[in-house]
């Protein structure tokens, strides 16, 4: 017959790990509350009105115009947002995918209408890009105007560098359906690869420009698309975090808008 105590034990023993877990879900919480309250403002939707043109074999066949949003971050106080710049060319990729698969002769253009950098509290602010890599997928937009705004922004953020297995969050925002509400999602890196240059890969994490932190508030980095043109890989894109100082330095290249004076405010 068991006794009292040799029940006791094992009773006691899962009663300290439930205890245990339950605390480090609840720092684990904590610390993206953290996060989601002090950066949430610096994540925005960028329209963007793209107007595509299909040739074959030289012919214009179809003209149409679309509406999108996507995910910004703000890097400065005067507004300058990053953004993926696969979101603003979606002809490149479907162009060369349709030629690889078909041998199509098939040419789609697309040219960028009217950018809008959607804030927080719903104002909107005119952009344009000053600044593409291709090879990075990176895009910056300024406001179209001088203003009299401070941004919330990711200037002052200490800068982190992950490891594997580390634990991150990922700041975004829903799309205009759920209102542009701010959200936060938690993620692990899968793996760290270091050439042509260092990137980080997370387990699931897709949402294009979208911010990363460590656990400890340090900016990882954000969300972006390393894309091979030459379709010599299956697939020929994978998601991956650039590093918030490779990003901060190509950044700091972006030129500023001589706004006219007569259209100052």
């Amino acid at each position: 017959m068991l006794s009292p105590k040799s029940i006791a034990i094992p009773v006691i023993t899962a009663f300290l790990i439930i205890f245990s877990n339950n605390c480090i879900a609840d720092d684990i919480a904590s610390a993206g509350r953290s996060i989601f309250n002090n950066h949430q403002e610096a994540v925005v939707r960028v329209s963007l009105i793209i107007k595509f043109r299909l040739f074959m074999n030289g012919n214009e066949k179809k003209k149409s115009e679309s509406k999108t949003e996507t995910t910004g971050t703000i890097l400065t106080p005067a507004g300058l947002t990053l953004i993926s710049l696969n979101t603003t060319e979606p002809d490149k990729m479907a162009e060369e995918n349709i030629k690889r698969k078909t041998g199509s002769q098939m040419r789609l253009e697309s040219e960028l209408g009217d950018i809008i950098i959607i804030l927080s509290d719903g104002k909107e602010i005119p952009g344009t890009i000053v600044l593409r890599d291709r090879d990075l997928d990176l895009a910056f937009i300024r406001p179209a105007k001088e203003n009299e705004l401070s941004f919330h922004s990711l200037w002052t953020v200490k800068k982190g560098t992950p490891e594997v297995m580390d634990l991150v969050f990922s700041l975004g925002r829903l799309p205009k359906l759920g209102s542009r509400a701010a959200t936060i999602s938690m993620d692990r890196i899968h793996a760290i690869v270091t050439k042509p240059r260092t990137v980080y890969i997370p387990f699931f994490t897709r949402e294009l420009g979208a911010p990363i932190f460590a656990e400890n508030g340090s900016w990882i980095g954000n969300m972006l698309l390393r894309y091979n043109p030459s379709g010599d890989t299956n697939p020929p894109a994978m998601f991956v975090i650039l590093p918030a100082d490779d990003i901060m330095e190509i950044a700091a290249q972006a030129p500023k808008i001589e706004t006219p004076a007569n259209e100052l405010k």
